[in-house]
């Protein structure tokens, strides 16, 4: 069987046109990509701290991923984009030019940059490197100067004439999380220990949480009238505990029915409503 050594020749050239193609067409795809569209799988996270904070205060940014060699990118800077009315903050990473190779094992890398916005509402964070690869994305939330809400909340909140006490801790990292007790004493003189947890912010000076609750019937246990520790006998949910910010001192709780708290009642039943004033830690 004889070969043809044109026929050869021809395949080859069309091959390489075919390859060539193929080749050109990527490049002017990836030349035509949009960067905001590009997610790199660099496991990449943002963090803020403090979460939530006003116009004027300086936050912490700090971006994690991980790199797939030993050569990571650095830092560069960070900045409001686009330059008329900007709306996203990017952070530019540069990837390093090495004259050696770099060990081909993934890297964890971290940065951190201190960042004072000018202006008030949700801005999203991109951590990018100078050839448009999308380390991580994130947001921040940043309220009016002085604004209900924006400072931390940890501290002690009177009820009128001491009804209700709430103790609260207000996480300044990433999370904006609230943890705290509300203690009160029922109509038939049980009290009543209550705790949130996993709170979420719904609006800029609003926070809602499930409230948990154990009350414990008078004359329970064997402390007669001394104060000890005592099982508590019933543990339910209580319902959705919504806690609005009015001013730096002074607050309104309002719990409202769930449908495990309150099977009988429509869900977003009001139960209770009080106003309660700050003591700072």
């Amino acid at each position: 069987m004889h070969s043809n050594p044109t026929a050869r020749a021809m395949s080859h050239q069309r091959t390489g046109r075919i390859t060539a193609l193929v080749v050109s067409t990527l490049a002017l795809a990836s030349a035509n990509a949009d960067p905001s569209r590009i997610i790199e799988h660099f496991g990449g996270s943002v963090g803020v701290a403090p979460a939530v904070s006003d116009v004027g205060k300086p936050r912490t940014i700090t971006v994690n991923a991980t790199w797939p060699n030993a050569c990571p990118p650095q830092f560069d800077v960070a900045a409001m984009e686009p330059g008329i009315n900007p709306t996203n903050l990017i952070v530019r990473f540069n990837v390093p030019a090495t004259l050696v190779a770099c060990a081909q094992v993934e890297t964890p890398f971290a940065a951190s940059v201190s960042f004072t916005p000018t202006r008030d509402g949700d801005v999203t964070i991109t951590a990018i490197t100078n050839d448009d690869r999308v380390l991580a994305r994130g947001t921040m939330l940043t309220l009016p100067q002085n604004a209900p809400g924006s400072e931390n909340l940890s501290g002690v909140w009177l009820g009128v004439y001491a009804s209700s006490v709430l103790m609260l801790a207000h996480s300044e990292g990433a999370s904006d999380n609230l943890v705290g007790t509300v203690n009160m004493f029922a109509q038939d003189g049980s009290a009543h220990w209550q705790f949130i947890n996993g709170s979420r912010r719904t609006a800029s000076n609003v926070f809602e949480a499930v409230l948990n609750d154990f009350s414990v019937p008078p004359n329970s246990g064997n402390c007669l009238n001394a104060a000890c520790p005592v099982r508590g006998l019933i543990g339910r949910e209580a319902g959705m505990l919504q806690l609005v910010i009015e001013k730096d001192r002074e607050a309104t709780i309002e719990l409202f029915s769930t449908a495990t708290s309150h099977p009988s009642l429509p869900v977003g039943t009001p139960i209770f409503k009080t106003s309660i004033t700050r003591i700072k830690l």
